[in-house]
């Protein structure tokens, strides 16, 4: 079981990818900011995976993983992006500041499935 972090301001997006996780045996915590997210990980670096919705209120994700990735006590934790504004640019920008993938909403369930799963593998590498 790996304990993930999902930060994102859609609520019903939050809850369908939470559903996602906890239906495959992850514990899920929930944040609707990047301000919030910020906070609860410098409290709780223990998390395994962040899933971070580009367009949020306040600090956006690609700031959120910016700040995450510059913190040496932080950057272990892997970051995925998720967005439904899936861009090259929007890509581009997640993994210069150190994002490890790229989620396109809506997710594809298997792929996403996948990809969550291999992200925690090379973490515990």
């Amino acid at each position: 079981m790996a304990r993930f972090l999902v930060v994102d301001d859609d609520a019903d997006s939050a809850g369908l990818i939470s559903y996602l996780l906890e239906s495959n045996g992850h514990q899920v915590h929930s944040v609707p900011s990047g301000e919030e997210a910020l906070e609860l990980v410098a409290a709780d670096p223990g998390f395994d995976l962040i899933l971070l919705d580009i367009f949020l209120l306040g600090a956006d994700g690609i700031t959120v993983c910016e700040r995450i990735k510059s913190n040496k006590k932080l950057r272990h934790i892997p970051v995925g992006m998720i967005t439904s504004n899936a861009t090259n640019e929007l890509k581009q920008r997640s993994e210069k500041v150190g994002a490890e993938y790229f989620f396109a909403k809506p997710v594809d369930i298997n792929s996403f499935a996948y990809h969550l799963e291999y992200l925690l593998d090379s973490a515990a590498e």
